[in-house]
């Protein structure tokens, strides 16, 4: 937590795009001018895409976004809905994993 806090001169962040990351809260508090580039997963679960982007049998593993990681930044309520959807995804994989094995 607060690794990064007040850091005003962190202008941009990027993650590969098969990247697995994991945020903790308030890890970027109060960075005003930072920019953040997500794993692709992160973004087709904004962009409500994952669903068609993934296959049920092989969906990629979800970044997780602690409540609040870039609180006080640029990004900070989109990064938030995204938990929320991470979260929703985890749960609906979870049941589509056990209703695959169920009708094996």
């Amino acid at each position: 937590q607060n690794a990064f806090d007040d850091f005003c001169s962190l202008k941009k962040l990027v993650f590969c795009d098969d990247a697995m990351v994991v945020i903790e809260s308030i890890t970027f508090y109060d960075c005003p001018n930072l920019e953040v580039v997500m794993p692709q997963a992160v973004r087709w679960v904004l962009d409500g895409e994952y669903g068609r982007q993934t296959a049920i049998r092989n969906r990629s593993p979800l970044s997780i976004l602690e409540t609040n990681a870039f609180e006080k930044s640029p990004c900070c309520e989109e990064f938030n809905r995204y938990r929320t959807l991470q979260l929703s995804w985890t749960w609906i994989t979870q049941k589509e994993l056990k209703c695959i094995k169920e009708n094996a």
